[in-house]
């Protein structure tokens, strides 16, 4: 407590052992005792349900040392000093010194707007709420193999490593969520438009040509490269690549077309297609949509390979490392010099695109399948390299960004110390001195109250105007003076609130 001088009004302020304001769970229990507003923007044209915001932590940002080491003691709240932590948390990385991941569950945030929510730190004895099903109640976390196709609307997406996924054939895999980490392995080979089967063109806008008549090698399907030649002999015309199709460079994602069938051989099916939309995107694991073989061994005459299929990132925060895969097929291989091969699938598309951020290390394969060897006029030949493409371009994601706002943490309540009272005449009360006490914290002040001891405590009244003071807000204590005697008269002023308790000196003089 500072010393004060005495006839003068000065400021008391009470050290954190007597008035130290701090965020609880429970009412009077000041535990967490740091703060930090979060601003949440939204550029959306509609109100978002149940969304969960991204916080991230830097050393930049937040003071890590006023945390627990392992983040065990973070809670969220959507009103400032509340009672109770009221929004669920998940913690997705926590790197005291770099950048940590942490998802708040909002029940709403308001379209082409702005709202506040609240982080509290700062309490040793707090154990981890941290829970992942709540905060994202619509998850989908791989558990070992499974299938999976079709438009997948999630909160989270998320394949482990060492887990496949193979997605369902003839079904783009269409995954829409907030949050994708992909660690293992989607595998959609071979789950593209089918090869021909007897002597038929392959399926699909590329599909491969057979020959025509039925007497060589057919050609591979074709989609970001074009398919290749069959295998032929002298004087005979062999089955050729279909036609190309799909971008370069946009957003649109389809299916690899089959390889054409012999009169002998099938042709090998396309490679599927794999389209993740994420605000935030994660691969370290393994994606294909490599196209089939034709039917092996060939003998006769040969069967093209399917094409590649597609692969199409698009992420607000995109980051892709490991590798993605869009081959093309070999063509079917006979068992003689005197066969005629089938030609190779073409490559695929592979495309990438980041809005905010693009880091790709990512190895990208998008070559034609081998063409068979045999064929005395000519050899099946390779299918055609596909396409890759990589940018950062405006996608337009209906964005919601948080920023971290300065930290609050104990702060002490003020009251005015208050003046000596002049002489008054014994049994008349004095004029009222109004003692300014402000609450400069987050938490609101309850049970607030007053009181005097000592022997002369009954000279000195105290009204206290309202039992609650909100945070940042002030009230006017209003003490009397009314001696019962002559002669100097001291007592004691007691101010209690739910959280604390200060003394002040009172003196007087009664004549």
């Amino acid at each position: 407590m500072r010393k004060t001088t005495w006839g003068r009004t000065s400021i008391l302020l009470f050290s954190l052992a007597f008035f130290t304001l701090a965020a609880s769970t429970v009412r009077a229990n000041p535990d967490w005792i740091y703060q930090r507003e979060l601003t949440v923007t939204s550029t959306r044209a509609t109100d978002a349900a149940g969304f969960q915001v991204l916080v991230e932590l830097t050393p930049g940002n937040f003071d890590y040392s006023h945390a627990n080491a392992d983040g065990s003691d973070l809670r969220f709240a959507s009103t400032s000093g509340a009672e109770t932590f009221d929004l669920d948390h998940f913690i997705e990385t926590w790197t005291p010194g770099g950048t940590s991941r942490i998802w708040a569950r909002v029940p709403n945030v308001p379209a082409s707007g702005t709202m506040s929510i609240f982080l509290r730190f700062g309490n040793p004895a707090a154990a981890t709420t941290s829970n992942f099903a709540t905060t994202f109640p619509n998850a989908f976390v791989s558990s070992g193999a499974a299938n999976l196709g079709g438009v997948q609307n999630f909160d989270w997406f998320e394949v482990k490593a060492g887990d496949t996924i193979t997605v369902t054939a003839g079904a783009a895999l269409e995954v829409t969520a907030r949050n994708v980490v992909i660690a293992g392995t989607v595998n959609a080979n071979g789950a593209g438009f089918a090869g021909g089967l007897a002597g038929s063109v392959g399926g699909g806008p590329g599909g491969g040509i057979p020959a025509n008549p039925l007497i060589a090698g057919s050609g591979g399907g074709s989609y970001g490269g074009v398919g290749g030649t069959g295998g032929f002999d002298p004087s005979e015309s062999p089955g050729t690549g279909g036609a190309l199709y799909g971008t370069t460079t946009g957003t649109d994602f389809a299916l690899g077309s089959g390889g054409g069938a012999s009169d002998l051989n099938f042709g090998g099916n396309g490679g599927g297609a794999i389209s993740i939309v994420a605000q935030d995107l994660a691969v370290s694991g393994t994606l294909q949509s490599d196209g089939g073989s034709a039917q092996q061994p060939g003998g006769g005459r040969g069967g093209g390979g399917g094409s590649g299929g597609s692969i199409v990132l698009t992420g607000f925060r995109l980051t892709v490392g490991g590798t993605l895969s869009a081959t093309g097929g070999g063509g079917s291989i006979g068992t003689s010099a005197a066969n005629d091969d089938g030609g190779g699938g073409g490559g695929g598309r592979i495309k990438l695109f980041g809005e905010a951020s693009l880091d790709n290390t990512a190895v990208l394969n998008v070559g034609g399948g081998a063409g068979g060897p045999n064929g005395t006029g000519g050899a099946g030949q390779t299918g055609g390299v596909g396409t890759t493409h990589s940018d950062l371009v405006t996608v337009n994601f209906e964005e919601i960004t948080v920023a971290v706002g300065p930290e609050r943490g104990p702060e002490s309540v003020t009251i005015a110390q208050p003046k000596r009272f002049k002489a008054t005449f014994v049994r008349k009360k004095s004029r009222p001195q109004l003692l300014r006490m402000t609450n400069p914290g987050f938490i609101p002040l309850s049970a607030v109250s007053a009181r005097t001891l000592g022997k002369s405590a009954r000279d000195f009244r105290v009204k206290v105007p309202s039992p609650t003071l909100a945070p940042g807000a002030s009230m006017n204590l209003s003490v009397t003076f009314k001696p019962s005697q002559k002669g100097s008269r001291r007592a004691s002023l007691i101010v209690s609130s739910n959280l604390s308790s200060a003394t002040l000196r009172l003196v007087g003089l009664g004549k």
